[in-house]
């Protein structure tokens, strides 16, 4: 997609077909073709040119794109102090936050409804825009995660981490209920990176992680600049950015800077030996576009866009029939474990 890097995304190239035959006959036919056209597996840009890329965990023939782990803080962090509605208190951040070019001091402002920003703000805006939003009455900076009419006195609140030897403060909304309807619950955290985890320009690198995907349809996912004229919108009222991948369970989008950069990174694991075998390990074949599971664990086979496309369940081994060539991503169920694979299938 970005194979020239001085190519804008998605440029419409116009091109003549000329058309001769015998007897003296000619046509010219105009048309365009596209190039770089931005799919559901490429990085989201929040202009031209950009600054500022969201990559999702299904971007994986991109280098930055990232790999979900969910951290889990209930009882391990400590809990903002929110008890009720619509509040937006400020905490201090152990390290200066760099955002889009402007050093925030120390300072870090957390709403109850689903959003961040560095600096100092009072605003606990509940009723989401799309990004980036230059309506006076609102914060600059936003950073939303699932800016939406939240309820955090339902559910276990918000926790804050800051874990110095992985460079990251953490933020999660806990299980945390909306406003209306009050039945129903989400659970997703924002990772801010310090700045010893290198950006091209400095800016600090910025991950959502979605444990949950239980109401995602009317909210807003994305950031915006220190002037709101600047932005990402992955989400809005349940329509999507076309580059970006459903939110659903087990998702996570990192916001870095500078260029893209094209390549397949693969799974690693630290092995160990026990009783002659090898763990983790999963064996598998294939047969034509068919993948064949030897194993007996629990396993589950997902597409690009994270949807289910197959399942075999533990005790029983099992063929996988007729796989359209494209990427998938098999999770491993056993020994009180998850792994995760990546598999390309060409045909």
């Amino acid at each position: 997609v970005y194979a020239d890097p001085r190519m804008r995304p998605e440029t419409q190239v116009p091109c003549t077909l000329f058309l001769t035959a015998d007897g003296g006959y000619t046509q010219k036919v105009g048309f365009t073709i596209g190039v770089g056209a931005l799919t559901i597996t490429d990085p989201i840009p929040d202009g031209d040119p950009a600054i500022y890329y969201a990559y999702d965990n299904i971007d994986t023939f991109y280098v930055q794109h990232p790999t979900y782990r969910w951290i889990e803080l209930r009882n391990r962090g400590t809990q903002l102090p929110i008890t009720s509605d619509d509040q937006t208190i400020r905490i201090l951040l152990p390290f200066v936050f760099k955002y889009y070019g402007q050093r925030f001091a120390e300072s870090l402002s957390v709403c109850g409804n689903g959003w961040i920003a560095p600096g100092r703000y009072t605003s606990a805006v509940y009723t989401n825009q799309p990004l980036p939003d230059p309506t006076s009455s609102n914060p600059h900076s936003m950073i939303c995660v699932n800016w939406d009419d939240l309820y955090p006195p339902y559910g276990n609140r918000i926790w804050y981490l800051y874990e110095p030897d992985s460079h990251r403060f953490i933020i999660e909304w806990d299980s945390v209920h909306y406003f209306s309807p009050n039945t129903q619950w989400d659970k997703f955290e924002i990772i801010v990176y310090d700045t010893t985890v290198p950006t091209p320009t400095g800016d600090n690198k910025i991950v959502f992680q979605y444990y949950t995907a239980n109401n995602y349809i009317s909210n807003t996912v994305g950031i915006e600049n220190n002037t709101s004229t600047r932005g990402i919108c992955g989400l809005y009222n349940g329509t999507y950015h076309r580059a970006q991948a459903p939110l659903v369970s087990g998702r996570a989008i990192s916001f870095v800077t500078g260029e893209p950069v094209i390549g397949i990174t693969d799974f690693s694991f630290k092995s160990r030996e026990r009783k002659s075998e090898i763990y983790p390990t999963l064996l598998f074949g294939f047969r034509l576009n068919s993948l064949i599971l030897e194993k007996e664990e629990e396993v589950t086979v997902y597409d690009a866009t994270g949807k289910i496309v197959a399942e075999k369940g533990k005790g029983r081994s099992g063929v996988i029939e007729r796989l359209p060539a494209g990427i998938y991503f098999l999770k491993k169920e056993g020994r009180k474990k998850e792994i995760g694979y990546k598999i390309v299938i060409l045909r």
